[in-house]
């Protein structure tokens, strides 16, 4: 109830501001849309459809996007029908090798969009095989474990390093709760919360050596945007980039998203719908802590480690991207998973 309460919530804050916006608006059929994909997602394919079929899915569909888009490493850019696989233009090194390669980006938009679908079908794989291989289903085990390492190959070409974190997180959580069982899953899970904090700060004060691509100006500009908000219901559907480039100093960064699905939500329906936003997200996670029981366990790993993947990116549950809609799915099963 407490989660159908704070849909409703974002869903009103939204609708409120579709009223501002004129007759025939494709922003305001864009949010009418989208409320319905995240209810359904949320609340009713995950009480209909099994959560192997989710985790089968969203493993084969990644391995997909990552096998097409391998070939574009040897032979170039090529087309396969209607699909234009690419290369991303920026390359890094290969540890100990040394040699630098592209980007996978495959048939999306970019290595980071790759990079959740990827991170994606690597946990739902590795979920596979560790179930199956505890129920001794011989047949499955080879399946599962070879898209495993498809889509564990497909995540690193990547260079997706919030993919990388979140992939870890989730494995971490699923992995602590095969060896010592469900007693693991709040020192777990508590305990990967406070180290990614840390971590965090740690890049912040230039400690640990990462290059955030100006993501904590970004960020900062977004809080203050958000402080500058006209009402607690926050500016509506409004372009983020534009929003909070005033607040954003470097004139190099403004023009940018904030890149962090918190702050985006914070900006489009202020302190109300941002708070009922978290209650979903961070509320759900504790649930399952409190819960845990009866909790989906890998549902849990694999929602904690989308709620870190999203400050790195825009793709909150409020949306249409392909981690709005993965995620949105994560948080359903994980919100309507629980054991009678």
């Amino acid at each position: 109830m407490v989660y159908i309460s704070s849909y409703v919530t974002l869903l009103g804050i939204y609708f409120y501001h579709v009223n501002e916006m004129s007759a025939g608006s494709t922003r305001a059929s864009f949010v009418v849309y989208v409320a319905l994909i995240m209810g359904l997602n949320l609340f009713f394919i995950p009480r209909y459809i099994s959560r192997n079929v989710f985790l089968w899915g969203v493993s084969l569909v990644s391995a997909f996007v990552v096998t097409i888009g391998l070939p574009a490493y040897i032979i170039g850019e090529y087309e396969l029908s209607w699909l234009q696989i690419k290369l991303f233009n920026a390359k890094f090194a290969l540890p100990l090798l040394g040699t630098k390669v592209h980007f996978l980006q495959s048939i999306l938009s970019n290595p980071n969009t790759v990079g959740v679908l990827a991170f994606a079908g690597a946990f739902g794989a590795l979920v596979l095989t560790g179930e199956y291989s505890r129920r001794r289903q011989l047949l499955l085990i080879p399946v599962a474990a070879m898209l495993f390492l498809v889509n564990g190959l497909g995540l690193y070409l990547t260079h997706s390093r919030a993919a990388w974190l979140a992939f870890a997180l989730g494995s971490t959580v699923y992995i602590g709760y095969v060896v010592f069982d469900r007693q693991s899953i709040p020192y777990t899970v508590i305990s990967l919360g406070a180290l990614t904090i840390l971590f965090f700060v740690g890049i912040f004060l230039t400690i640990i050596p990462i290059d955030t691509h100006g993501r904590f100006a970004l960020w900062t500009g977004g809080f203050r945007t958000i402080l500058e908000a006209p009402s607690p219901l926050g500016y509506g559907v409004i372009n983020t980039h534009e929003a909070i480039a005033p607040n954003v100093p470097n004139p190099n960064l403004r023009g940018y998203s904030p890149h962090n699905s918190y702050v985006e939500i914070f900006l489009h329906t202020g302190i109300v719908g941002g708070l009922a936003y978290i209650t979903i997200v961070l509320g759900s996670i504790f649930e399952g802590i409190v819960r845990k029981n009866t909790v989906d366990v890998p549902m849990l790993g694999f929602a904690l480690a989308f709620s870190i993947n999203q400050m790195f990116e825009v793709y909150s549950l409020f949306n249409i991207a392909v981690g709005s809609i993965l995620s949105s799915l994560v948080f359903g099963y994980l919100i309507c998973g629980y054991r009678k």
